[in-house]
């Protein structure tokens, strides 16, 4: 049986979108577009990454995400871990105070010599809001293309592993959907 193309999309428009920085990424976050030529791997820009929830920086598909992008001749990618460890940098993207993780970030690629010309910056579902407070909050080495991926840039429906839909899990959507802002669901 053949199998569906479906698959390809994502690592074809990664390519597409890496390799040419007019892609960069959503609407509402300005980033200044720099043209790269695609055929002088010299002017790649490095690239960096931002899992997302109940994932690490260094789990099997960010690995195969980073290997796909180093394929292509970037001299650099980086994949953000918060944390000391593996499971460290899981457990705090359940819990954890963003604030600090965004600073600490900050920080980190502000200290790497490796990204001081700019990046092109890739977030995945909650790493992709992370990689959007970095933007706003600091910038430094500023991100040249920002591609979001998942990213809930207009808010959440649900509640991630909530199914099937049991008491506990109609109350906390119940909650999220009437305010999720607020002082009791915070």
């Amino acid at each position: 049986m053949a199998k569906h193309p479906g698959p390809l999309l994502l690592p074809i428009c990664l390519l597409l979108c890496v390799l040419n920085s007019s892609c960069a990424g959503d609407e509402a976050v300005h980033v200044p577009q720099q043209r790269v030529d695609s055929t002088n791997k010299d002017a790649l820009l490095p690239v960096v990454l931002w899992h997302g929830m109940g994932r690490s920086c260094c789990d099997q598909g960010m690995e195969n995400l980073k290997t796909l992008i180093e394929d292509l001749g970037v001299p650099y990618v980086r994949s953000i871990e918060i944390g000391a460890s593996l499971a460290e940098d899981v457990y705090k993207t359940y819990i954890g105070n963003v604030n600090e993780q965004v600073a600490q970030v900050c920080e980190e690629l502000a200290a790497d010599d490796r990204l001081a010309d700019g990046v092109n910056a890739i977030g995945l579902s909650q790493g992709s809001q992370f990689l959007r407070a970095y933007i706003h909050r600091c910038n430094r080495p500023p991100v040249r293309a920002y591609i979001s991926l998942g990213g809930q840039h207009q808010g959440v429906y649900g509640f991630p592993g909530c199914n099937p839909p049991g008491p506990l899990c109609m109350l906390a959507r119940h909650l999220l959907s009437t305010g999720p802002y607020s002082t009791t669901v915070q």
